[in-house]
């Protein structure tokens, strides 16, 4: 009979070690899918900046006719306002740096 128990406490050790190894591997594949490439998040972070900055400096002359027709301003004078508030804003934005740490 000892030959027995001690096939099976090799087995049951092989068979914990293995189920460590596989709960490590879960363990990285996990970190992997979690960890962000920096450079390719600040990357991304720019270009979405870059647009949203490209949406708001077009948006004035977008909706400057109508503002202007709802409180009876002249449209040119509603757009000049509403440019110079959206740069001094933006430039308000772009003072922000992102930190990544």
């Amino acid at each position: 009979m000892p030959s027995t128990s001690g096939a099976t406490f090799n087995q049951a050790r092989t068979a914990h070690e293995v189920a460590k190894a596989q709960k490590a591997r879960i363990q990285v594949d996990r970190l992997k899918e979690e960890v962000v490439d920096r450079a390719r998040a600040t990357a991304l972070v720019f270009k979405l900046a870059r647009q949203e900055r490209d949406s708001w400096i077009t948006w004035p002359a977008r909706v400057a006719g109508q503002m202007a027709a709802e409180i009876g301003i002249d449209p040119h004078v509603m757009q000049t306002l509403l440019e110079a508030h959206v740069h001094a804003h933006l430039d308000e934005l772009a003072a922000i740096e992102p930190n990544f740490r």
